[in-house]
């Protein structure tokens, strides 16, 4: 079923450029040094980064 989907996705190209996450030759590791340059380009252009860590790991699930 999850390759039907990322068949479908990637032959309607409905993934931008910037997706790494679920993508062949793509991971986390490939997204830091593309995030890297673009956050030193606004950084050298004068543009302020702001950036926010998630830990999903920690995450609960509250039921009530």
């Amino acid at each position: 079923m999850r390759d039907e989907v990322l068949n479908y996705v990637n032959l309607n190209n409905l993934f931008t450029a910037e997706q790494h996450g679920f993508m062949k030759k793509r991971s986390c590791l490939t997204n830091l040094p593309e995030t890297f340059k673009e956050w030193t380009e606004a950084l050298d252009e004068g543009y302020g980064v702001d950036a926010v860590y998630l830990d999903y790991r920690k995450a609960q699930t509250i039921v009530g």
